[in-house]
């Protein structure tokens, strides 16, 4: 702990320097920035405590306990003050909605920098003491009646919870490995918070508009949803359909993170269109995205992903995120009346026993995004071939065996391919709504 407090103080320092900080220490906090700052500590503290719950590591499992859950007080001060909920999300709430998706995906692979965030999270709870009276004379509210996240259940019991997580964290990280995980959590933590905070500015009032720089800056501006529960949905697909093909990772990186992010979100807004329109502009998405590298299953399975999120959050809209899983049906007949579904399990089945497994334990499922790319060259979207072959067979990166499987296995998916059409104009770019977004 004292490690902790050493390698974040100036971190903390630069933190209650920020506007919003100095804001809430002088009690110049208006009703609808302080409902902002709730709804987004609250969407930050159920990503973060979600995940807490859920982790099986021992360590996580020693230091998280329900005694440290502040995420009931952040609702009961939300239900008194935001009853209706689900406003026009702003640019806190979008970072910390982002923030949480992000620690989220961190933990898979290095779960102790879960406990940097608690350890970040439960100071707070102990600086918030400090705001209770600034804030409530402000804003008129008394004990109990929209303080409870600041009073953190009164002095006493903040201070017994604190020592409580500082004994288990004492006793549960042992070793440098384990301490260097838990002080990059908390190092995240603080320029997670930092950037909400400095979001939580009235230069951008929720409903601005101005959202999609917070999910990809290269993404220019365009349509995303402004329900919170939406966006989140649309992190999750992304981040589901990353968890499936590590060939997003290893070819387009964080950048291609990115725009994963601000094209799921996007994507969102086409169920409020019919099913024509969201079909054409699915089409050019995913023309653009096959000469890319990236062939148009994968934006099936993602519409298929993203569908079921939307549907979890918001079952009353299932009818209209309907027109998502129609586009991703008729994609995959398309797909399937070019290559049917023997032949790419008996293509994917050969180049799998014949190159070398350590490298397609790396690729899981790149023989079925090679057969993909042939669909798509075969559905009229030229290039796509080219554009998947080039990088599967680049030696820098695979061995000889490997690329030879590759070869192999484009010409005789070639073979077995039923070519379906031409080009036609819906695979050309829409002249409106798709240019007025900035493509993946």
């Amino acid at each position: 702990m004292d490690r902790l407090r050493q390698a974040t103080r100036g971190a903390h320092v630069s933190l209650e320097s920020l506007p919003f900080s100095k804001t809430l220490r002088a009690g110049g906090v208006t009703p609808l920035s302080y409902c902002e700052f709730l709804r987004a500590m609250a969407f930050l503290h159920e990503a973060l405590e979600g995940t807490l719950a859920g982790c099986r590591d021992p360590v996580v499992e020693q230091v998280w306990g329900r005694d440290l859950a502040r995420l009931p007080a952040l609702r009961k001060d939300l239900g008194r003050l935001d009853p209706a909920g689900y406003a026009p999300v702003g640019r806190g709430e979008l970072m910390a909605i982002l923030a949480g998706e992000e620690a989220r995906i961190r933990a898979r692979g290095d779960p102790l920098t879960l406990l940097g965030w608690l350890y970040v999270l439960q100071g707070a709870a102990m600086g918030g003491l400090t705001l209770r009276k600034p804030v409530g004379e402000a804003l008129g509210l008394g004990e109990g009646g929209g303080l409870a996240f600041l009073s953190g259940g009164g002095e006493k019991p903040a201070r017994d919870r604190w020592k409580r997580f500082a004994r288990r964290m004492e006793t549960g990280v042992a070793g440098e490995e384990a301490e260097e995980s838990v002080l990059e959590g908390a190092r995240e933590a603080f320029r997670a918070i930092m950037e909400i905070f400095q979001a939580l500015e009235p230069e951008f009032p929720p409903g601005s508009g101005l959202l999609t720089p917070v999910l990809n800056r290269e993404a220019g501006t365009h349509r995303i949803p402004q329900d919170p529960r939406e966006i989140q949905a649309a992190l999750r697909a992304g981040a589901a359909s990353w968890a499936r093909f590590p060939y997003y990772e290893r070819r387009y990186g964080s950048r291609g993170r990115r725009f994963t992010r601000s094209d799921s979100a996007w994507i969102v807004t086409l169920a409020g269109e019919s099913g024509a329109v969201a079909e054409h502009q699915l089409r050019w998405l995913g023309r653009f995205l096959a000469t890319r590298g990236m062939p148009r299953w994968l934006l099936e399975l993602h519409l298929e992903e993203l569908h079921r999120e939307l549907v979890a959050v918001r079952p009353e809209r299932a009818e209209g995120y309907g027109v998502l899983l129609g586009v991703a049906r008729v994609f995959r007949e398309e797909r399937l009346r070019i290559l049917d579904r023997e032949s790419i399990h008996l293509l994917t089945r050969r180049f799998e026993a014949e190159v070398p497994p350590e490298e397609l334990a790396g690729l899981p499922l790149a023989p079925h995004i090679l057969v993909a790319a042939v669909a798509d060259e075969m559905a009229g979207i030229s290039g796509s071939i080219r554009s998947v072959e080039l990088w599967m067979r680049d030696r820098a990166r695979f061995s000889e065996a490997w690329a030879g499987g590759v070869r192999d296995l484009l010409d005789r998916a070639r073979e077995r391919a039923r070519p379906l059409r031409k080009p036609s104009a819906a695979d050309r770019p829409p002249s409106k709504k798709a240019e007025d977004r900035a493509p993946a």
